[in-house]
């Protein structure tokens, strides 16, 4: 199997690959606090969610995305084409900041059990 890569796609745009928690930290925070002058709600909900991607290049790959509803994601793929789903998605409702932040942060450092044992619905 190849090495793993992490991209963070964030809210707003853009591609952070191999992101760090402080940069993890700040693309949960553009979901959970919305202050930007001159956006209006629906700004807001068109840029809704933003997403990390942890995979190989041969296969799997886990998406799991936070939206600004306070709701998360977990995706599982057999590759990055979105082919195959390996399993139902995963969510969460009325997930706090820091959970989201911690779910991140386990998924870009390869806990992908440790995020499949949370409380899912």
């Amino acid at each position: 199997m190849s090495q793993p890569w992490v991209i963070l796609t964030r809210r707003y745009g853009g591609d952070t690959r191999s992101p760090t928690v402080p940069q993890l930290s700040e693309a949960v925070a553009e979901l959970y606090h919305e202050p930007l002058p001159g956006m209006t709600e629906r700004d807001y909900a068109e840029h809704g969610a933003a997403s990390l991607r942890y995979g190989y290049d041969d296969g799997p790959m886990y998406v799991l995305e936070v939206s600004r509803l306070r709701e998360v994601a977990l995706e599982e793929w057999a590759d990055q084409d979105y082919g195959q789903e390996l399993a139902p998605p995963r969510r969460m409702r009325e997930v706090p900041e820091d959970l989201a932040l911690r779910l991140w942060s386990g998924l870009a450092d390869g806990q992908i059990d440790g995020v499949r044992s949370q409380p899912w619905e």
